[in-house]
């Protein structure tokens, strides 16, 4: 029986939104990355073109709700008025 890869663990980051990070959490014993929402679907706009409900869309099928195991980063929800986008 081979032994396992030696693999570190640890927060895991949504490539291209560095600038949408607002802290970490610790969830169940682990630490997290928290994004603002908001700040998300702003990236998207501005890089991708697209419109806000483009992106949220975007985000809520291929981001918000996928889950990558206990190091999963957490969204926060500051999308309170999406006419501020």
């Amino acid at each position: 029986m081979s032994e396992p890869a030696n693999i570190e663990y640890g927060p895991l980051y949504c490539k291209g939104f560095d600038e949408c990070i607002m802290g970490e959490a610790i969830v169940h014993g682990n630490d997290v990355v928290v994004y603002s929402m908001k700040k998300m679907i702003q990236t998207l706009m501005k890089n991708d073109g697209m419109s806000a409900e483009e992106a949220e869309e975007f985000l809520i099928h291929n981001t918000w709700y996928a889950y990558m195991g206990i190091f999963t980063p957490v969204y926060f929800d500051d999308t309170e008025d999406m006419n501020e986008l």
